[in-house]
């Protein structure tokens, strides 16, 4: 698993614990603990890093794809100009 995607699970670990009381909802003690105290091997934790590596892939294809179709855009513009 990448760097980033244990940065944001524990980021995303870190603002739900935040939030949640504003939301009516109130956390188990014993999974209200800091990022760091949850062991490596623990199962949620390595799911929350899976699922952040997987919703890092799906943002940079989206942006791949987004900055390909703009290129291609920009370069039937400049090709247009040209006719």
């Amino acid at each position: 698993m990448s760097k980033q995607a244990e940065d944001l699970a524990r980021l995303f670990h870190e603002t739900y614990e935040r939030l949640a009381p504003q939301f009516g909802y109130a956390t188990k003690k014993e999974t209200a603990v800091p990022w760091d105290s949850i062991p490596a091997d623990n199962a949620n934790k390595k799911l929350m890093v899976a699922v952040c590596e997987e919703i890092l892939h799906t943002i940079k294809l989206t942006l791949e794809t987004k900055l390909e179709k703009s290129k291609q855009h920009d370069w039937n513009i400049k090709r247009s100009d040209n006719d």
